[in-house]
């Protein structure tokens, strides 16, 4: 080499670079960088409620308090400009910061601006990854970066997922490089993924984890690589924690800084071998920590101090591997980021997603893709009107006065739903009490969004007279205002059906009714009476004053982001309306002597005459056998005495054990040093709200024999249903709706029989004559599909221990197989576990009853019953009352062609996600068929519909402003599922502003807090090796025109010319708009 170029590198190598505080990072690569990040890790509810963790109170379950670790921290930062610190979940920080006087939001908003205080990811919560859907994901984290952006002007720029217990693709594609993050950093991957990557310094690299997409982020560990996000072993300084405090005073009998030195360098040392390059970050702090935040900042500025000192004395010269000093100061995660991007390391690429998560042999975290089912269903239930309430709100001319989404009708909705993604939320993993808080939070904020969104409709339909109310409940038949309106003669039922897609639909709705009479259902947009039929309801869920009789009907046509009304009235009130209109036997239907052909107009089914048993599907040239079978797996529960049955420990060595699944591992879920020792987690680890593990590691699932005397048929050309009952504990409806292209199978479970200990994992299976081997595909919070292979991991060779656990995969929308020749794809109502073990047959997890604990933390089996349970100690006994929960469901299955899974598994996940919303109102009856208390019968909100393989994912008002709206456009197709569909496609915004033209607009990331074109010109461009690219190319065709990749999600302000509404000129031109949108 030149003699000057070496000199100029070596020169250039030694320099120090300055980033944002106190301390400059050394290019030296003998120089190792360690970036100390002193963080809390807050949940936002798990064994405690939201409100308990924040005021820090009912602390007989756990010590916490958050308001109290915010105001410590802020007091230290103040009084040393030199200390950092990371804060993430922004519920918490909004709680405190609404009620600081002036003064100090003024001191936290100069921490902010000086780097002191920093802010990861930045959401409401740290969602989950595996039982979120992406609607939530995104929600939850707008929610959080709007109130960082509106309060300091922030743009986090780093992910923080330290807890979740496995990581999605989409995650990294969407929540992470879609954001605007440069990196994501996370604790928990499988045991032996860790392990092999310690070995390989492996533990940090680059994630491609959309082929569509071709997203790069950088990933790392946290944890010093530990499978946690806390402190080194030993070097836990909170109050929690129960090791020893740097004590540096030589003259004290309790002086350890010589000690605690080595031991900290060791860590560092070997901490530094397991990754590439001469920066490490230590993550110092865990669950609820910094209470103290003297203490904690003590220990630390005497240790660091310490090792420079020693380091200095050269007394650190044999203890430091192939570096010759060590640069310790505070930093933070950007900060971190933004050196590792510097050093221009070449990455390995990782293209899969990190799930399953196991801990050690028989520990697999797959239990928690279906805890808590009711919880999980009424989630996907808010996150979908959600959806719809921001659309309907858009349409209202008085938001333009709200300032904030504080002031907003629909800002409580938006707050339970950013606080119930939470990993310990959706996940069904929190103590009972705080389940029940989540779901009452999102109860109360849907009745308020709801209340304000028939208003709002009310007035755009011009009404006057009624008031239209939603029916939370009509999954089980309840709706106060259609039974009331249907006990007799006289009154008649108004129905407000809103569509929130962006494109035209129809579907049969059932509507509850009170008696068995003759109906008419009124088509009020077209004048016309439609279809219906009325059939009787079997309550198997036993749900108090729910209706004996449902009332369907064919809605038409609904336009896009529109609404469409109806009326219902009683004809005659006599009994004759079912036997006039439906079969209810198998006698006389069409079919050989063993089997009924049923059709909806689109396929036919075939049933077995006397079990009502479906056995086939087919429609045109396709064909499949299937059938349906009901059974569980028997919980592993073998209780060890003394674990877990007090308050649980917090952090420190009070996790640590000598048998740990890996040396340094440190798990502050809950304490498991009792049987990780060894092959101790073969008898101790018991089926709980997080681990799925039958017990047998091999069992096969015990079948529930169908009773056949009870097999019901209803046969009609609008809806058929085949009712059968497999015990007095699992009920099935297999049904047909005309001009639907799934079989729906509607279930209902429980209460689940226990005995003792055991506890059962209730799974229903679908066999079919698909030949898909071990291959199966999943979705990934409802964007990638990922393929899955029995027994198989992508980035190891896995050792498997528990072969049905061990190979169950989250589904949040859907789960497909398929062969060359047909497709079976099932979507499902909430997150699920699932997989395929055997060859054409999908299982589904649906619901889940344990009488043990799993101890990780939770300290409560998975046992839900319909009387709650006893207060904790001291106050009760902590009790299970009343018996076992009964849950409903729904599963849709759909067929194709071969190796089609994907594209029909998409072609109706959007109408699964976002049903028709449907808003009621009653008047007495009156004489003229067209009677209506609606000046316009139906609406629409858009000038035209957008292409079918688009989704309009946010149509919202931006608050504060009068002319601007949020809108994000989602291409719902990945790259080569469909030959039309998985192409880019062009779309005018204009298309979506019926009453408004657009005067401009501007891309946004995800979260909508900065501009795209910012974001893309300083994003960090890692260096890997296997550098993935889009499959297009971004573009903007020009004008109002937009171009939307395969799997894009774009994100758009909008500004528009200001019209108004609610005056009878706009009416007017409302329904001239609808009218021409019919038309087309």
């Amino acid at each position: 080499m030149d003699r000057p170029l070496k000199f100029f590198l070596t020169f250039i190598a030694a320099l120090h670079i300055s980033y944002s505080g106190a301390v400059e990072v050394s290019r030296d690569p003998s120089v190792l960088n360690v970036h100390v990040v002193p963080h809390t890790h807050d949940d936002v509810g798990w064994l405690k409620t939201v409100d308990q963790y924040y005021y820090g109170t009912n602390n007989t379950i756990q010590h916490a308090n958050v308001n109290s670790i915010i105001t410590n921290v802020v007091n230290e930062l103040k009084t040393h400009p030199e200390r950092t610190f990371t804060y993430v979940e922004m519920k918490f920080f909004h709680m405190w910061w609404i009620y600081q006087t002036p003064h100090v939001q003024n001191e936290v908003i100069d921490l902010v601006k000086s780097g002191q205080l920093n802010f990861a990811n930045g959401g409401w919560c740290m969602h989950d990854e595996a039982t979120t859907h992406f609607m939530g994901m995104i929600d939850q984290t707008t929610l959080g970066h709007t109130f960082l952006k509106n309060t300091f002007d922030y743009i986090p720029s780093i992910g923080w997922q330290l807890d979740p217990f496995g990581h999605s693709a989409t995650q990294s594609s969407l929540l992470t490089s879609g954001v605007g993050f440069n990196a994501l950093f996370f604790g928990r991957i499988d045991y032996q993924d860790l392990e092999k990557r310690r070995k390989e310094k492996r533990c940090e690299g680059v994630w491609s984890s959309s082929p569509s997409l071709g997203t790069n982020v950088f990933w790392g560990l946290t944890g010093s690589y530990g499978g946690n996000y806390g402190a080194p072993e030993s070097f836990c300084f909170d109050t929690l924690c129960g090791d020893e405090p740097i004590v540096s005073n030589e003259r004290s009998a309790e002086y350890n800084l010589d000690t605690k030195v080595r031991e900290f360098v060791d860590v560092m040392i070997r901490q530094a071998a397991q990754t590439r390059g001469n920066n490490i970050m230590l993550t110092m702090g865990s669950d609820f920590q910094y209470e103290n935040a003297y203490e904690s900042f003590r220990s630390m500025d005497a240790l660091w101090e310490g090792i420079l000192s020693f380091q200095k004395a050269g007394k650190l010269e044999n203890a430091l591997g192939h570096f010759k000093s060590i640069n310790i100061f505070y930093s933070s995660p950007e900060k971190y980021a933004r050196v590792k991007y510097d050093e221009n390391i070449l990455w390995e690429v990782k293209t899969d997603d990190f799930m399953p998560y196991s801990d050690c042999k028989h520990c697999f975290w797959t239990g928690y893709f279906t805890s808590r089912a009711s919880l999980k269903r009424l989630e996907r239930v808010g996150s979908s009107f959600l959806h719809a309430a921001r659309q309907i709100e858009a349409m209202d001319d008085n938001t333009d006065k709200l300032m904030s989404n504080e002031e907003s009708d629909i800002f409580d909705l938006d707050d339970a739903m950013g606080v119930i993604q939470h990993h310990d939320g959706v996940t069904g993993t929190s103590k009972q009490h705080v389940a029940y808080d989540y779901a009452k939070r999102v109860t109360h904020g849907f009745q308020r969004a709801s209340t304000y969104a028939a208003k709002v409709l009310g007035r755009l339909l011009g009404n006057s007279d009624i008031e239209l109310k939603i029916c939370p409940e009509l999954n089980v038949s309840k709706c106060d205002i259609s039974q009331e309106s249907t006990m007799e003669l006289g009154t008649d039922l108004f129905i407000v059906a809103y569509n929130a897609l962006a494109s035209p639909r129809s579907d049969v709705v059932g509507v509850p009714v009170s008696i068995d009479a003759s109906y008419r259902v009124w088509n009020l947009m077209t004048n016309v009476e439609v279809d219906s039929i009325l059939l009787p309801r079997d309550n198997s869920a036993g749900v108090a004053n729910s209706s004996n009789f449902v009332l369907y009907f064919d809605t038409g046509d609904i336009p896009a982001i529109g609404g469409v009304s109806y009326r219902i009235e009683m004809v005659e009130a006599t009994p004759s309306a079912i036997s006039s209109t439906a079969k209810s036997s198998s006698s006389g239907l069409r079919g050989s002597e063993d089997s009924l052909i049923l059709n909806n107009g689109d396929f036919n089914i075939y049933v077995d005459r006397s079990t009502g048993a479906l056995e086939r599907i087919s429609r045109d040239n396709l064909a499949m056998d299937i059938n349906v079978e009901w059974g569980f797996y028997h919980s592993y529960h073998e209780r060890l005495d003394g674990v877990n049955d007090g308050p649980q420990p917090q952090g420190g060595d009070s996790t640590m054990g000598t048998g740990q699944c890996i040396p340094g591992y440190i798990d502050y879920e809950g304490d498991e040093r009792k049987w990780l020792l060894g092959d101790n987690s073969l008898q101790f680890q018991n089926s709980g709200a997080y681990i799925f593990r039958p017990q047998e590691s091999d069992e096969k699932p015990t079948l529930v024999d169908q009773v056949v005397e009870d097999v019901q048929i209803y046969e009609s050309p609008l809806v058929t249903e085949i009712r059968t009952q497999f015990s007095s504990w699992v009920k099935q409806t297999t049904r047909i709706k005309r001009g639907q292209p799934y079989v729906e199978i509607e279930f209902t479970i429980g209460p689940v029989p226990v005995q003792g200990s055991e506890g059962r994992e209730v799974i229903v299976r679908y066999q079919s004559s698909v030949n898909n081997g071990k291959v199966f595909y999943t979705d990934s919070n409802a964007r990638d599909f990922i393929k899955r292979e029995v027994g198989k991991r992508n980035t190891w060779d896995l050792d498997e221990y528990q072969p049905v656990a061990g190979n169950y995969y989250p589904i949040n929308a859907a789960i497909y197989i398929e062969d060359e020749d047909n497709s079976l794809a099932v979507l499902n109502d909430r997150s699920q576990g699932g997989a395929s073990l055997n060859n054409g047959v999908i299982e589904i997890m649906v619901q889940r009853r344990t009488k043990a604990d799993d101890h990780r933390g939770v300290d409560e089996p998975l046992d839900e019953t319909d009387g709650g349970m006893n207060h904790y100690p001291p106050y009760g006994d902590k009790q299970r009352l009343g018996n076992g929960v009964i849950i409903s469901g729904t599963h849709r299955i759909l067929m194709g062609g071969g190796f089609e899974g994907a594209k029909v598994a998409r072609s109706n996940m959007d109408p699964a996600f976002s049903p028709l919303q449907l808003f009621f109102g009653s008047q007495p009856s009156g004489s003229d068929v067209i009677n209506t208390p609606f000046q316009a019968t139906y609406f629409s909100n858009v000038r035209r519909q957008l292409p079918s393989n688009v989704m309009l994912v946010t149509f919202s008002r931006v608050y504060g402003s009068f002319n601007e709206f949020l809108i994000r456009l989602a291409h719902q197709y990945a790259v080569d599922e469909d030959d039309i569909f998985s192409t880019p496609v062009a779309v005018d915004i204009s298309d979506l502003f019926a009453r408004h033209s657009v005067v401009s607009f501007v891309e946004k990331t995800l979260s909508a807090n900065q501009d795209r074109a910012s974001w893309e010109a300083k994003k960090f461009l890692w260096n890997n090796e296997d550098d993935r690219k889009p499959s297009f190319e971004r573009s903007l065709e020009g004008g109002t025109v937009v171009q939307l990749n395969p799997l894009e999600i774009r994100t758009f302000i909008v500004t528009v010319t200001s019209s108004k509404m609610n005056d009878q000129s706009s009416l007017e031109e409302r329904e001239e708009i609808s009218q021409i949108i019919a038309l087309e």
